[in-house]
């Protein structure tokens, strides 16, 4: 019983971290910022790639999109 518990609380902690992770501004940033690079508006794009760096280092869309708009 204090397995299945232990379990239970380790899977809701996780759920719960990879909510916020997916959730998080810095993923709303590193949307945007692909729309405008889309756009050709690189300026702006990078701009919102480096504040959703500075809110999440392991945004790996900001990640892919940053090399991309230097």
């Amino acid at each position: 019983m204090k397995l299945i518990m232990g379990v239970l609380v380790f899977l809701l902690i996780a759920a719960a971290g990879l909510y916020y992770t997916f959730n998080s501004k810095s993923y709303e940033y590193s949307k945007q910022a692909k729309e405008l690079y889309e756009q050709g508006q690189y300026r702006e794009a990078y701009r919102l790639v480096d504040k959703a760096m500075n809110l999440n280092r392991l945004n790996r869309q900001a990640i892919d999109l940053r090399p991309k708009l230097k």
